[in-house]
């Protein structure tokens, strides 16, 4: 087993779970939940890699869906500009200390729930050159922790009818995701011990999200705001203060 001991894995598992649930129920939400507290149970390295790949894999699921709704006219520039910036954030992971980036990946997850938290609504204009900042800074953030920037997520809210926003977040995660796993495995920051850890997970991410997406049906966007950016919240704040 690719784990250190049978409770590791219990513990590790238990949060994937929990982080699919929010991903099924949001379209995103799996590395903001997961992402902190593995890299605290794991390294940040391996915990990157697992959220990489369960995201993308997990995405697969929504994806199908999504893509008939997804509004490319946002999608596409963002993706191009993530594509140019994500090798600086996977050469930051591999090449800085461990500890260091363990907390960067904490941060980042804080800062975005705080954000959302506090209402703010992005209600400029989707021109070309934001579109190109905002994807640059996502995907220089989203290789070194392995999750985007809650800009790049109120940026997309900001158009279209909540099924197409959500749709649009649903594509452009993936997106993202397939590019931050190639850029990890050009620095190689990819191995078979860490693969073999989201290959042991993916089970408990696939039944989090599946559980999600039907909670997506029943219930409101005020439910989620409170129940999913509380767990990211106390998430992010447990591994800051381990």
């Amino acid at each position: 087993m690719p784990f250190e001991s049978w409770s590791v894995y219990a513990a590790v598992s238990t949060v994937v779970l929990l982080a699919g649930v929010i991903k099924g129920f949001a379209g995103f939400g799996l590395a903001m939940v997961a992402g902190p507290l593995l890299a605290v149970l794991l390294s940040p390295v391996e915990a990157v890699v697992a959220v990489l790949v369960l995201e993308v894999l997990t995405g697969a699921q929504l994806l199908r869906r999504a893509l008939a709704h997804t509004d490319w006219a946002i999608v596409v520039p963002l993706t191009i500009a993530s594509a140019l910036t994500m090798p600086l954030g996977a050469y930051a992971l591999v090449s800085l200390d461990g500890e260091v980036m363990r907390r960067t990946i904490a941060i980042a997850a804080l800062a975005f729930a705080v954000v959302l938290i506090g209402g703010w609504r992005y209600r400029g204009g989707q021109a070309l050159w934001i579109s190109g900042v905002i994807g640059g800074v996502s995907g220089a953030i989203t290789g070194a922790t392995g999750m985007g920037n809650p800009v790049l997520v109120l940026y997309v809210l900001a158009s279209g009818i909540a099924e197409r926003n959500r749709a649009s977040l649903v594509t452009m995660v993936t997106m993202m995701i397939v590019l931050a796993i190639a850029s990890l495995g050009a620095t190689g920051g990819i191995t078979i011990d860490a693969l073999s850890q989201s290959a042991y997970l993916l089970p408990f991410a696939i039944i989090g999200t599946f559980a999600g997406a039907r909670l997506f049906r029943r219930t409101g966007e005020s439910t989620y705001r409170r129940g999913a950016l509380g767990i990211i919240v106390v998430a992010a704040l447990a591994a800051l203060v381990y």
